[in-house]
Order: C-alpha cells, then structure tokens, then sequence
C-alpha cells in the first residue's frame, strides 16, 4: 500500500511539472516547431520607428512663406507628438535653393530627411538643371496659392485695362516677381494677352521683396500671393489689378476682376506647397510621414493656418502628390 501511494505522489510531482513547463510568460510567442504552436498566423512586424532626429530642410530664407509653412508642420507634429524624434528645421537658399534640395536627395539618413518643396521649387529645381523629380520621394501636398498682378498707390496704372491699353500702345512696363511659378503663370497671362514682347521681367529673392519693389515704384508692376501682400493692400499701399484664377479672390482681394471679367481666358497656375523626401526613402517611411501629413491636414491647427496665410486647402496624399508634381515638371521641361 505504502508503494502504491508513493507511485501515485511521484506520478503526480511528474505530471505537475510538465504542466507548469507549458506555461510561458506573457508576451512570448510559442515557437512553431512545438507540438502545441497549432497558429499558422505569421508574427507581427514591428511598426516603424525613426532613429534620429527628423532635418526639415527649406531652400528659402527664415521668415518666408516656405519656412512659416515648414515650422508649422513641425510644430503640430511635435505638439500632438506625432513623431517619435524631433524635427530640425534647416534654411539654406544658397545656389537658389539647390544645396539644400541636393543635400536632401543625397542624404545618408533618408528616413528621416524631408524637404519643403512647392511647385515653384520643382521649377527652379528643373530649370537649373542637375535635379529631377525622380531623385525625390513625393510625401505630400498640404495647401496652394494662386495668383495676382499688383500695383502699388503711386503707380501709373490704376487698372489691368490700363495697363493692357498701354502695351497694347508699345509702352514698356516693368514686372517683378519670382522665378519658377511666378515668372510661369506670367508666361501664361502674356501669351493670352498676346503681349509677351512688351514686359520687362525683374526676378527678385521673394514675394516681400516684390512688394517692396512695387511700394518703392522701382517697377510698374508685382506677379504676387495673397499672403504676402494683403497687410499693404487693407492699408491702401498695394492695389489688386487682376486675380489670376477662374473665381475672385476673398476681400480684401475682390476688387481685382479675373481675366474671363476682362474678355479673356482664365489663366491660373496654382502653387502647389509641399514635402519630399529623398529617392532612397524606404517604403515604410514614406507611409509612416504620408499617415503623419493626412493628419497634419486635418488638425484643427493647420485649418487655422491656412485661414491666416489665405492658403488653399488642396490636400493630396503621397501618391496623388507625385501626379500632380510629374505635370508642373512637365510644364517646366517644355518651357525650358
């Protein structure tokens, strides 16, 4: 009897055993060559992560619309701590823009680059040669700007019709603006009008310095944005002549007619704001900041910035990005 009852207390110790060894802690996985891993789902991958701090680089100097758009992003990502490193930015407008444009398409930590690019960028990017589009990954389109001719208070010209009148007549006139999408939709505008030959271009460092220009009568004429110009135009300095879009601008802009009110076509060429990163992008990056943008749009944060900077909300998605970069560099190449 003492045997038995010996037998059946080891038996037990035994069984007790074996069955405290199938336990593991929680979190583990069971590996697939056990007689119990009877799952056939494969482990979950890690979701991505970044391994550095973020550089946001922007080819214009601090203070612009390119760099305030920028910081912007930066700071609602890092106020809603939607990234897991912090963001740099970084200004370099040297060469027109293209180290820094360079120095993003080349980076060693493409994860972790990105680069402010609008369709005015891309323009220049393509015009000066040595860049594509190709050497980038397109992430996002966050807002557009469009276009208007201004004068300044003490100008010559008080109306587009004047001032289509006198060229019409062989006068000279002086226009100032920016390279890429402005000198473009001018292109657009002279060629409806059928006047190119009687505009002199002047290409200044940005939309503030137009303006400038233009308060100055250093030119007769400004190709410029909303944002730029609207504090001059409430206070008188600056006038509206013409808005360069199919609708009128909002006040204090709706003074200026559209082309089609003038007995035109419409003219617009809108200037896409954006974020690239470089070519060597991984994929899993490219969807970690194109979740990261649908979100910066969306956040009651951007709304506000967009109705300050009079920006249009025209998101688009990385993929829908890329297609509407392809036709402005397109645009570029042919007018080359």
């Amino acid at each position: 009897m003492k045997k038995i009852l010996l037998l059946i207390l080891v038996l037990s110790v035994v069984l007790g055993a074996c069955s405290a060894n199938k336990t593991q802690p929680s979190g583990t996985v069971t590996p697939t060559n056990t007689p119990d891993a009877t799952s056939s789902e494969e482990p979950a991958k890690d979701e991505f992560s970044l391994s550095r701090s973020v550089e946001f680089w922007v080819s214009s100097k601090a203070g612009g619309n390119s760099d305030m758009f920028s910081r912007t992003i930066a700071d609602i990502i890092s106020k809603n701590n939607w990234a897991d490193q912090p963001i740099i930015i970084i200004n370099n407008e040297d060469g027109n823009g293209q180290i820094a444009r360079r120095n993003v398409a080349t980076s060693k930590t493409p994860d972790e680059s990105l680069l402010c690019m609008s369709s005015g960028d891309l323009i220049v990017m393509v015009t000066l040669g040595g860049l594509t589009l190709d050497d980038f990954r397109p992430i996002a389109i966050l807002g557009a700007d469009k276009h208007l001719v201004l004068t300044g208070k003490n100008s010559r010209f008080k109306t587009m019709e004047e001032v289509i009148e006198a060229a019409k007549n062989g006068e000279r006139i002086t226009i100032g603006g920016t390279p890429g999408d402005e000198l473009t939709v001018l292109n657009m505008m002279l060629e409806e009008l059928d006047l190119a030959d009687s505009f002199d271009f002047v290409s200044f460092g940005s939309s503030a310095e137009t303006v400038t220009a233009l308060m100055g009568g250093h030119v007769d004429l400004g190709m410029g944005k909303p944002a730029a110009a609207r504090e001059y135009v409430v206070s008188g300095d600056i006038i509206p002549l013409v808005a360069l879009s199919t609708t009128r601008f909002a006040k204090p802009f709706d003074t200026a007619p559209t082309l089609s009110e003038l007995g035109y076509n419409d003219v617009e060429f809108p200037l896409y704001r954006g974020v690239v990163g470089p070519k060597n992008m991984s994929d899993e990056a490219l969807a970690y900041w194109d979740s990261i943008m649908a979100k910066v749009a969306q956040s009651p944060e951007w709304k506000a910035y967009l109705e300050k900077t009079l920006l249009i909300g025209d998101y688009k998605n990385a993929a829908e990005t890329l297609e509407a970069y392809k036709l402005v560099e397109q645009r570029a190449l042919e007018a080359k």
